[in-house]
């Protein structure tokens, strides 16, 4: 019980600073593109990105819930993740002081990358499964292949 709990916890920190390395990673390819000429993350922006990283590491643990089904998974999954960013993005980027539009914005390029970042995903899971679903055909059928055929020990004609 204690060891599957600590894999669990180990997974989830892992994963979470898996995201975070991404996110920061997107950062600096944003400001690259957009000319900026100081991308410094601040050690405070850094604990906002790890804090999501770890949101999104605890949001992926809806997908391993057997009795829902996926499309229900899904739409919990995005709104844990939008009420998050939403809540990230309102510490890190000062959004109220933007304005609704701002927030109207944010939902809008949330929603978009959401939808991007699940597409590659889920396409690259389906292959993934095919993948696994043809190694496992073959190997079904190498072990259908390979009926025991009755061999005598003593044939007629070694007798004599």
């Amino acid at each position: 019980m204690v060891g599957i709990c600590m894999e669990k916890i180990k997974s989830i920190i892992l994963s979470s600073t898996a995201y975070t390395v991404v996110i920061t990673l997107l950062f600096y390819i944003y400001a690259l593109i957009g000319n900026l000429t100081h991308p410094a993350i601040t050690f405070g922006t850094f604990l906002i990105i790890l804090l999501f990283g770890f949101v999104i590491s605890l949001a992926n643990m809806i997908f391993k819930i057997e009795k829902l089904h996926y499309a229900i998974k899904l739409l919990i999954h995005y709104a844990a993740l939008l009420i998050s960013f939403i809540f990230v993005f309102i510490i890190a980027g000062k959004l109220s002081i933007s304005g609704i539009a701002s927030v109207f914005s944010a939902i809008v390029i949330f929603t978009f990358l959401y939808a991007v970042i699940y597409a590659i995903s889920y396409g690259v899971k389906s292959a993934l499964d095919s993948v696994d679903k043809s190694k496992k055909r073959a190997n079904n059928k190498q072990q259908t292949n390979k009926k025991s055929v009755y061999k005598p020990l003593y044939r007629d004609d070694d007798r004599k």
